[in-house]
């Protein structure tokens, strides 16, 4: 969970009401444990779950006078990460370096961001939440057991939208996915990435409001590898307009926290019904990936007693998409894998692939060398 791309980016870690119930809030975010806190003067903090005297989460201490105090040995943190107070020594502080680590936080659209190392960019533009025609509605956190990009890849597919989700975005009698344009795109605050126009789908149910089926065009904006947007427009709904933003918390490489933030003209009906048909879309996805995980495992351990573990090919299961690569996300692998896109479980690779993520050979000769390392060990298995 290094990838320098999605170190740099802001991620969203919680609903910012959490922040005003006046105690810490815990989340994780690329494997490393955070609290949240808003102190006295309504300023929002993000530090490393830990306290820096003997390790405990600072996130089962308290808010209070001014600070943030660590449940095991009372130590009581200011604002700016100093040590104020120690209860066993009041007449004395640790050295200023004992600080819990901080990490770069911000508030928008009804979420606290985060940024694990120097922000490359702002909290991206949504400009549907600052229309204030629009109606805003944050809708989850959904609990994913996947990665980022594979959520993402989901969330612009519309492919499987007659099947996952068949009665209300899809028709399995009307399957087929019409030819739509794909253009470069700039967000105006210095990102880039795509933007699908002309995508159209018939739909059943197209949002909560709707009764009878409607054709309903998508636009799709993709310019972090974490996040996209859509709007939909169904043509039955004369004056309706709905954007749907997604934005993935990367929990660990295949664990995925899920937020949507909506901007909608429907004023009708309140927020429970909104979320309810989200939840609903959500269920149905879920459903399907966990059915595709479990098949996906099933056939590792199958390969793996079949044919042994050296090498494997293993369906990629966190490879980057080509939009992901054209972003600078380098993505991961569940193994690492040798020279021929194969995958093989860490305990059987050479001393030179221990530890990586994933592997490519720097020029033919170290092919070779890997090459011939792998027969070795082949042989060495099979006992010949």
């Amino acid at each position: 969970m290094s990838d320098p791309v999605l170190l740099t980016d802001w991620h969203p870690v919680a609903p910012a009401r959490r922040l005003d119930e006046a105690r810490p809030v815990a989340a994780k975010l690329l494997g490393t444990d955070i609290v949240l806190w808003r102190d006295a003067e309504g300023a929002a903090h993000a530090w490393q779950d830990r306290c820096p005297h003997r390790g405990t989460r600072l996130s089962i201490g308290r808010i209070e006078h001014g600070g943030l105090t660590c449940a095991y040995h009372g130590w009581r943190f200011a604002p700016d990460g100093r040590c104020m107070h120690v209860p066993s020594q009041p007449g004395q502080l640790p050295a200023d370096s004992a600080r819990p680590k901080s990490f770069r936080i911000e508030e928008r659209y009804g979420l606290a961001w985060v940024c694990l190392g120097e922000p490359a960019r702002g909290v991206l533009p949504f400009p549907e939440h600052d229309d204030p025609k629009l109606r805003k509605v944050l809708c989850g956190p959904y609990d994913v057991a996947s990665s980022g990009p594979r959520i993402v890849e989901n969330f612009l597919d519309m492919a499987h939208f007659a099947f996952v989700h068949a009665g209300v975005l899809g028709d399995p009698a009307r399957t087929e996915v019409r030819d739509y344009r794909v253009d470069p795109w700039s967000d105006g605050a210095g990102g880039t990435g795509l933007m699908a126009t002309q995508c159209f789908a018939w739909q059943p149910q197209t949002n909560s409001l709707a009764h009878g089926g409607s054709e309903v065009e998508y636009t799709y904006r993709v310019v972090r590898p974490l996040t996209a947007i859509l709007t939909k427009v169904p043509d039955v709904q004369q004056g309706f307009h709905e954007a749907i933003s997604l934005h993935v918390q990367p929990v660990e490489e295949e664990s995925s926290r899920v937020w949507l933030v909506m901007a909608m003209t429907n004023f009708e009906q309140d927020e429970a019904t909104l979320r309810e048909f989200q939840d609903r879309v959500h269920d149905a996805d879920l459903a399907r990936e966990r059915a595709q995980r479990e098949h996906d495992e099933t056939e590792e351990r199958s390969a793996v007693l079949e044919r042994g573990p050296l090498p494997v090919p293993l369906k990629l299961r966190n490879a980057p998409t080509p939009l992901m690569k054209s972003m600078g996300y380098a993505g991961g692998y569940r193994y690492p894998h040798n020279f021929e896109g194969n995958y093989v479980p860490e305990e059987y690779l050479p001393d030179e692939l221990q530890g990586s993520r994933f592997y490519e050979p720097s020029d033919s000769g170290e092919e070779a060398r890997i090459k011939e390392r792998l027969e070795a060990l082949r042989k060495k298995r099979d006992g010949q």
